[in-house]
């Protein structure tokens, strides 16, 4: 494949699911870090283009990539603030999370509180399946599980949100997130 087959296949590709990275990235990063987030996913998409799989894959592995810079964001803000903790001493603000931003905005604040307890593994899990409306079996790709452990944490982390809250968890989850508008807001 020549150099400008490359370029207009990522532009296509980049046409096609930015608008779901940057949704992705908005519902985990503050407002703030999305562009480079963003930026960075599909950087690192171009230069392991020859890696990328083809057809219905290629959503699931951008989802991968995507939360792997995700990780490192957050790896690399939590890094800083320890840095700044250490250089003045002094406890910095936490920062709230996207998913805090939409509990206080959003009538269903019980609902994020009770995600935010959750493990991160089981956050991730919960917010692919239904706010990203990946399958499964999709989920189970992005996460190195088997779709059966996606299936069976789903059902754990239903019994827990039932217990953390007062309405039932089928109510809870429903499939229709929010509209996000921007960092988080709705």
């Amino acid at each position: 494949m020549s150099s400008h087959a490359h370029e207009a296949a990522f532009r296509e590709m980049f046409d096609t699911y930015e608008t779901s990275i940057r949704a992705y990235c908005l519902r985990r990063l503050p407002a703030s870090h999305v562009d480079d987030a963003v930026a960075d996913t599909f950087l690192t998409v171009w230069r392991r283009r020859h890696d990328a799989p083809q057809g219905d894959e290629l959503r699931l592995w951008l989802y991968g990539v995507a939360r792997n810079v995700v990780r490192n964001d957050r790896r690399s803000t939590e890094r800083s603030r320890r840095l700044r903790n250490r250089i003045i001493r002094e406890p910095i603000a936490y920062q709230e999370s996207p998913e805090v931003v939409v509990v206080r905005n959003a009538e269903e604040r019980y609902l994020l509180a009770a995600i935010a307890r959750l493990r991160p593994v089981e956050r991730e899990i919960l917010l692919l399946r239904t706010w990203e409306r990946l399958s499964s079996s999709d989920v189970a790709i992005v996460m190195c599980l088997t779709p059966k452990a996606v299936d069976n944490r789903l059902a754990r982390i239903k019994k827990k949100l039932t217990k953390m809250t007062a309405e039932p968890a089928a109510v809870i989850l429903s499939p229709d997130p929010p509209p996000v508008v921007k960092g988080g807001e709705i």
